[in-house]
């Protein structure tokens, strides 16, 4: 830069998780631990005999817990007996807590998060699996986006999604069989999903003399195939009724077959398959974007982040530095925001991108782009984004 210029705010070269114009930010923690859970099932219920576990204690050994049945067992009752057994050992007692899950069943969660340890069974009549892992919890980059852990209120995690798959709607109506009489099928095409239909389709059959519900149909069928264009509605006889099917899952249509013959019967329609849109959302409330911190080290690999349980700033309210995916140029002004739920190789949760990524990404709303792409003091992909009041995912 030559000498005496002024280096412009946008041009500085601000680190991820930098803010520039907070209004509101508040703590958290790294969130995203999980107690393990072992489950015990009892496989069979037997008169005055031995059920023998071992369970990890607080003091690092394996403690064998051991009831006998005695008479008239039942599942319910051999799994009570376990229960309490495990609760009144004091040393397993101060690590774990066993609960029921099931009349058959009962879980072993440890008390506390992250901590793995170990259950056991060699017994012929129990069964175990390991229904939870342990887990220590996340490491949050600065300046990525992260969302509220449900399960500590005062805790943030990376974000994850769940992905819901569109399903192509099918709909049946059944013919009213007149002789001569009239059929008038509409329908409606909302091509968009915004709830409003884009396109109607209108279509007329004239029965005969001897009119079948299949003549009815297959009329309407050969008409509708005719009519209507790619990617909207197939039409088929499916056992003497009108099969209507979106051929691209996740629109939305209706149709409605009527008469001027009075004696036409009302309409039999079925929903077969309701229509679902395609959606990915967040698991959980977003929260915001991992400020950066001064008293937070870089790794041996360069990475800047904050380790599970750790304290961390969070600005839910202003303008601040986000990490992007690599590539990424967002535009000033722009809108479009998204927010990476799913990653593979150099991929990082939490990152931010100006478009869609499938279904990894989600996107988030009430904020906007400051700043196009730069490259940071430590080699990132960052940029300037500015998050609204209530902004969300």
């Amino acid at each position: 830069m030559p000498q005496n210029a002024v280096r412009r705010p946008s041009d500085r070269p601000y680190f991820a998780g930098k803010c520039l114009r907070p209004v509101f930010c508040r703590p958290y923690s790294a969130g995203g631990r999980a107690a393990k859970v072992w489950e015990y099932t009892i496989d069979t219920a037997a008169d005055d005999t031995d059920y023998a576990l071992e369970v990890e204690g607080s003091d690092g050994d394996m403690h064998d817990i051991t009831i006998n049945s005695g008479a008239g067992a039942t599942k319910t009752s051999i799994r009570n007996q376990l229960i309490n057994a495990i609760n009144q050992e004091a040393d397993v007692a101060g690590r774990v807590v066993a609960a029921s899950s099931a009349s058959d069943k009962f879980t072993v969660t440890g008390r506390d998060k992250g901590d793995d340890f170990l259950a056991t069974e060699s017994d012929a009549n129990l069964s175990l699996s390991n229904t939870v892992a342990a887990d220590d919890g996340d490491s949050i980059r600065f300046g990525v986006g992260v969302m509220h852990d449900d399960a500590e209120p005062l805790a943030v995690e990376n974000p994850t999604r769940t992905s819901t798959a569109a399903v192509a709607k099918v709909l049946d109506i059944t013919p009213d069989p007149v002789n001569d009489a009239r059929y008038l099928l509409a329908i409606s095409l909302d091509e968009d999903g915004d709830g409003i239909p884009e396109a109607d389709y209108n279509f007329e059959f004239l029965a005969d003399a001897s009119a079948t519900a299949d003549e009815i149909v297959d009329g309407l069928v050969a008409d509708i195939n005719a009519a209507m264009a790619a990617s909207t509605i197939l039409a088929a006889n499916s056992a003497s009724k009108l099969r209507l099917t979106s051929e691209v899952a996740g629109v939305e249509f209706d149709a409605n077959l009527t008469s001027d013959n009075a004696t036409v019967a009302a309409q039999v329609k079925a929903v077969v398959t309701a229509n679902v849109n395609a959606a990915v959302a967040l698991d959980n409330n977003f929260a915001g974007v991992a400020c950066r911190s001064q008293f937070v080290e870089a790794d041996a690999n360069g990475i800047s982040q904050y380790g599970p349980g750790d304290t961390l700033e969070v600005l839910k309210e202003g303008e601040v530095v986000v990490l992007l995916d690599a590539g990424v140029d967002p535009t000033p002004g722009s809108n479009a925001v998204h927010l990476r739920c799913v990653a593979s190789g150099s991929e990082v949760i939490g990152a931010f991108r100006d478009s869609a990524d499938g279904t990894d990404t989600v996107p988030v709303s009430n904020c906007y782009w400051t700043s196009g792409a730069t490259t940071s003091p430590d080699g990132e992909n960052v940029a300037r984004l500015y998050l609204g009041a209530g902004a969300r995912a």
